[in-house]
């Protein structure tokens, strides 16, 4: 199950993709958030709830019939991380350094730009561009 946000017929819905089939969760179950946001807030409680939906083979729409969005529409923040554990210890080792045990201590990311995120599709390109690619 993948957790969504989606656009259909000009409103922003979440809910969660499944073999190619989308489950509008919140107008299966107005328990669960209708947001990416709240449901994330809601933790395992509204994952629970989402998993009812999906075993329950409740009404569903084909992907094709929708336009994904960003998962987390405008988010206040992004962090990204600096590296994964193997990729720092290589480039360590090529240059013929030990792995830091900070790595492992201190969390290393930075902020990115979070008005830069976006959905499938959404990714506005200059047609000039994609001539060059």
């Amino acid at each position: 199950m993948k957790l969504i946000s989606y656009k259909q017929n000009g409103n922003i819905k979440f809910g969660a993709l499944e073999e190619g089939k989308i489950y509008d969760l919140n107008a299966i179950d107005s328990q669960i958030a209708d947001n990416m946001l709240e449901f994330l807030q809601g933790g395992k409680e509204q994952l629970q709830l989402a998993g009812a939906v999906i075993r329950n083979e409740s009404p569903t729409m084909p992907v094709k019939d929708v336009e994904l969005i960003s998962p987390v529409p405008n988010p206040s923040s992004v962090r990204d991380a600096y590296a994964f554990r193997q990729h720092v210890a290589t480039a360590r080792q090529n240059r013929g350094l030990e792995m830091i045990p900070e790595f492992d201590e201190i969390p290393i990311f930075y902020f990115t730009n979070h008005h830069a995120v976006f959905g499938e599709g959404d990714f506005p390109v200059r047609q000039r561009h994609t001539e060059k690619l």
